[in-house]
């Protein structure tokens, strides 16, 4: 049995990858976190995979507890390429393994295509890989509710709730004027990804044959790949999916390499 864990900014989540599938997934508040809690976690364990975007102390506190109950831990590294997938990074090692783990996850579950993989987060992120496993690049631009809770910081006199919305429409009060506008932000950021990958000039052979399919995941991955079917101005190009927990995918593609 495997167990995954992917540290956040503010949290532990984890599952365990078994001959059946993936468990369940749960998480620990960073905070909450302590050595009694991880010893009782890593029971009964064969491996632990790890990856990290927190602080190093407490990856460090976890490598120390798997020692001591001679678990076998690996720890996920954003790589130049991973089981085929090449980063298009200029520096690899400037990417988040975050994101890197979503690349290879996507591209493991949905091989031989152009894939936009959106990440929608604390940051809405961007990546794009071509049907020969090569990254292509991406964007990061500011989640959907940061974008809304930056506008209500910076602003003395402008007030609104964030919430989801039903489809993208012009709003006809201030307050939906900036929860609508959030929203539109990141359908437009996925519009601007097919038209860019479309127009590639690398790819012009391609086009007749040019077949995009997206990925969307992250904490409001699902209520923007509704609100991308229900543009209708909006081409949908190929086919689109909603995969919670990507991250575990990319995770338990990594571990298989690393034990190769």
């Amino acid at each position: 049995m495997t167990l995954l864990i992917d540290i956040g900014n503010t949290r532990l989540k984890y599952v365990r990858h078994t001959e059946n599938g993936f468990t369940k997934s749960q998480s620990i508040n960073n905070d909450e976190i302590n050595v009694e809690q991880l010893a009782l976690l890593f029971s009964n364990e064969i491996e632990v995979i790890v990856s990290s975007v927190a602080d190093n102390k407490l990856l460090e506190l976890i490598e120390q507890v798997a020692y001591k109950h001679q678990i076998t831990i690996v720890r996920a590294q954003t790589q130049k390429e991973t089981n085929g997938v090449i980063c298009g990074y200029d520096n690899y090692q400037q990417m988040g393994v975050d994101r890197w783990l979503a690349i290879i996850g996507a591209q493991c579950l949905v091989p031989n295509k152009y894939l936009i993989v959106v990440d929608a987060g604390t940051a809405t992120t961007i990546d794009v890989i071509d049907k020969n496993k090569k990254h292509l690049g991406g964007w990061i631009l500011p989640g959907v509710k940061t974008i809304h809770d930056a506008i209500i910081e910076k602003t003395a006199q402008v007030s609104s709730t964030f919430k989801p919305v039903e489809a993208i429409a012009f709003g006809l009060n201030t307050a939906d004027n900036v929860n609508q506008a959030s929203w539109a932000a990141s359908i437009g950021l996925i519009e601007q990804a097919i038209r860019t990958l479309g127009s590639n000039q690398s790819l012009a052979s391609d086009k007749i044959k040019l077949s995009i399919e997206i990925i969307f995941t992250g904490g409001n991955g699902a209520e923007l790949a509704k609100l991308y079917r229900q543009q209708s101005g909006l081409q949908v190009i190929g086919k689109y999916q909603v995969v919670d927990n990507l991250v575990f995918h990319g995770l338990n593609t990594y571990q298989k390499c690393a034990t190769k």
